[in-house]
């Protein structure tokens, strides 16, 4: 008779709250059976979003000789449970994760011991074409042994799943606060073997705000220990393509490449879009495809959007004393730095969709001149309440709003527009903000 045992030790505690509500989780799940640890067992974690039946895949290892399988996956903060499938090849067992805290503490680590008794074979019954231990209906690459699951963000692979990433440029001047300096949309795409390791990634960014005369480059920043071939695609305000292929090594990955390949902000878009008297204009695109040597851990190369950051670079006739002074996201190139604090003010934003930022000049902060009054609540808040903020446009002058109306990019506008159930449901993604802001002598090529 076939039976299983589930011992749980998830371990809670108090976190540390970095201004982001995407929350990465790590987990150990260990499978037993009379007769000592089972290699081969498939632990595959995924959330669904709110179309029947669309899962969408967070983590998937095979446990080693030692039964275990341990990694991390990436959600909403707001998201309550993920559900764990063990797949033992004749059978499989599904158990649900909460997320939520229990008495104030978070989750910290998910810790699952299966122990499982009667007849089960994890591999012989199953059809793995690349022989990556995979079963193929679970496998995104059923015939190359070297990768097998896909893990994009925001939530699907979709081209319209994307998130905004909103910079200021002016560190350590405050500037005008309406976070429109610089603005791109963004997702990403990985490629992971059966070990958990990153063997490829591919990240999508279209370059859609820039309001200020100043220039930048916007680059990419990956801590990895090897080197990758990078295969670049910049498509131009016609629609050209144009491909170019560069290897990097380690310490060019770690001191950051360039996004569009050399070109400046000033470059890469064809209008402002930072006033409502300015029809809206989208930017140059640019996917990178990177092949890592080696594959990389999650440790190495961090949780999407990783870390694309902005640079200012000297252009005339503004010729200033203070460039290439970098923004970057919360957490990335050395943790959050006092700035945050001591400012209370964030220099970059990553919100779920596309967002309608600022117009020129308004202070986000305000409460005269901001389109979103409960920003500052959510932010004095530490992050705990006023999470879809975002969606609350409460004064449209201040905010852009000559944004797509038609084609797959409305439908996350108007789902903004409208408050709606569906983008509830998918919120509390939004990352926000600190900054890590290095002054160099020279930019890393």
């Amino acid at each position: 008779m076939f039976s299983v045992t589930a011992s749980n030790s998830d371990q809670y505690g108090q976190g540390t709250f970095a201004f982001q509500t995407t929350k990465t989780t790590p987990f150990s799940f260990v499978v037993k059976d009379e007769d000592g640890f089972v290699a081969g067992a498939i632990i595959r974690i995924t959330e669904s979003d709110q179309a029947p039946g669309n899962t969408h895949v967070l983590a998937q290892l095979v446990t080693d000789v030692n039964g275990k399988a341990q990694g991390t996956f990436t959600t909403t903060s707001a998201l309550t449970s993920v559900q764990a499938n063990i797949n033992l090849g004749s059978r499989v067992l599904t158990q649900p994760v909460s997320l939520q805290p229990i008495n104030g503490q978070e989750l910290l680590q998910v810790s699952r011991f299966f122990t499982v008794t009667g007849d089960f074979n994890p591999q012989s019954l199953i059809t793995d074409a690349d022989g990556d231990k995979i079963p193929d209906n679970y496998d995104a690459y059923p015939n190359d042994a070297t990768k097998a699951t896909k893990v994009c963000f925001p939530i699907s692979c979709a081209a319209d799943d994307l998130i905004t990433l909103a910079y200021e440029d002016l560190y350590p001047l405050q500037g005008d606060a309406d976070l429109n300096d610089y603005v791109s949309w963004a997702r990403s795409e990985e490629d992971l073997n059966t070990a958990g390791k990153i063997v490829k990634l591919r990240v999508h960014y279209q370059h859609v705000g820039k309001g200020t005369l100043l220039g930048h480059s916007f680059r990419l920043r990956l801590q990895v220990n090897t080197g990758a071939t990078v295969v670049r695609k910049i498509t131009g305000f016609t629609g050209t393509v144009t491909q170019t292929s560069a290897t990097y090594t380690s310490t060019n990955l770690k001191n950051g490449i360039a996004v569009y390949n050399g070109e400046n902000s000033t470059q890469t878009i064809q209008a402002t879009n930072n006033a409502n008297s300015i029809t809206f204009k989208a930017g140059k695109k640019a996917t990178l495809e990177i092949g890592f040597t080696a594959p990389v851990t999650r440790a190495e190369v961090g949780d999407s959007p990783y870390d694309p950051y902005i640079v200012l670079i000297n252009l005339a006739p503004l010729n200033l004393n203070f460039t290439e002074t970098e923004t970057h996201l919360p957490g990335k190139n050395g943790g959050l730095l006092g700035i945050l604090s001591n400012a209370s003010y964030p220099y970059s934003l990553i919100v779920p969709g596309i967002w309608h930022w600022q117009v020129e000049g308004l202070d986000i902060r305000n409460t005269n001149t901001t389109g979103y009054l409960e920003y500052a609540s959510w932010m004095n808040s530490g992050g705990v309440s006023y999470k879809n903020w975002y969606t609350k446009v409460t004064k449209t002058a201040s905010v852009y709003n000559n944004l797509p109306t038609t084609g797959t990019l409305a439908g996350f506008i108007n789902i903004i527009k409208s408050k709606s159930t569906l983008f509830a449901a998918l919120l509390v993604l939004i990352i926000s903000v600190g900054i890590g802001f290095t002054l160099k002598q020279r930019l890393a090529i």
